[in-house]
């Protein structure tokens, strides 16, 4: 059996209003947790690298309420569905 002890909690929310943001770390801190609170995109980021590295760390993670794709978010995904389309094609 393994028995490690959390290292960090990452926590990720998409909201900038700080009343949430405050009553969240009060409730950790009474809690007696050790969490990092960051926009869900940062926590996730954190979280892999932690992960990676072989630290033992949990996640949280809000999602966002409404996302607006960029330009590189739409070139990103035509490059992923090129990449399907022509590997199926080399498959046939």
């Amino acid at each position: 059996m393994v028995n490690a002890s959390m290292v960090m909690q990452i926590v990720g929310v998409e909201t900038t209003d700080r009343n949430v943001l405050d009553s969240v770390r009060r409730a950790a801190r009474a809690l007696n947790l050790n969490i990092e609170l960051l926009s869900t995109e940062h926590a996730c980021s954190t979280f892999n690298f932690l992960n990676a590295e072989g630290r033992s760390v949990a996640g949280a993670f809000i999602p966002p309420m409404s996302l607006v794709p960029d330009e590189d978010d739409m070139l990103e995904s035509q490059m992923v569905y090129q990449d399907v389309f022509n590997w199926q094609q080399k498959k046939q």
